[in-house]
């Protein structure tokens, strides 16, 4: 699991423009992320909906003036007012898309839950 001071669970830009923003928000172009695994999401735009793969940005594992950074972008960018982005943030998230990017994890943890369960039988040798 993600924290403050320590990120697990990452996705790192490889496109020049995420770099720097990510960069110009969290001093690097890696962000924490909730889960290694992306989701498919539908996104709106002025001429269509459609379904991209996400990530998200993990909120939980970053600093207040790093979240009103991300705020203050997607409004900027979006050109949606600050409150309706703050409120948004909490109720959807942020979503990553899954292009231009490598994800990672250290966390042992998500390794072992993908795992199958195994039943062990007694009489059968490993």
């Amino acid at each position: 699991m993600n924290t403050k001071e320590n990120w697990l669970t990452t996705a790192t830009a490889h496109d020049p423009i995420r770099i720097v923003l990510w960069t110009r928000i969290f001093g690097q172009p890696t962000v924490p992320i909730t889960s290694i695994l992306p989701m498919r999401i539908n996104v709106k735009s002025i001429f269509e909906e459609k379904e991209i793969v996400a990530y998200f940005l993990d909120l939980n594992a970053i600093t207040d003036e790093q979240k009103q950074a991300v705020v203050t972008y997607i409004s900027i960018e979006f050109k949606l007012p600050r409150e309706e982005v703050e409120r948004n943030l909490e109720t959807h998230g942020v979503p990553i898309l899954s292009t231009g990017i490598t994800v990672s994890t250290r966390d042992q943890g998500v390794f072992f839950s993908m795992l199958p369960d195994f039943e062990r039988d007694d009489e059968e040798e490993f």
